[in-house]
């Protein structure tokens, strides 16, 4: 734009000389909304036959949720010993938690 100067740009053709000329009859009639009508627009269903099922190329990357707690007395007989100890003792404290809990009421 540098090499540019008041000759070129004087040579280059007018935008207003070559743009249509409008009345504000014609503007106006454009962009009268309340003389059209809207034409009816049907709603898109989709066709897809596995709609909200995840595909199969990533089952590979869920992650797998591991139980930490056993559900049951039996499942926390088959813990470890060391787990087995440390359940047990967390289950007496919540016991005892209940009963002051109760007496306190």
């Amino acid at each position: 734009m540098a090499d540019l100067d008041d000759r070129t740009f004087s040579q280059l053709p007018r935008l207003a000389e070559h743009a249509p000329q409008f009345t504000e009859a014609q503007h106006a009639s454009q962009h009268d909304v309340s003389s059209r009508t809207s034409p009816t627009v049907s709603l898109r269903r989709s066709q897809r036959i596995n709609k909200g099922i995840p595909p199969r190329r990533l089952c590979c990357c869920a992650e797998i949720q591991r139980k930490t707690e056993p559900s049951c007395w039996d499942e926390m007989e088959r813990l470890p010993a060391a787990a087995k100890r440390k359940w047990i003792t967390a289950a007496e404290e919540e016991v005892v938690m209940f009963e002051g809990y109760m007496r306190t009421r």
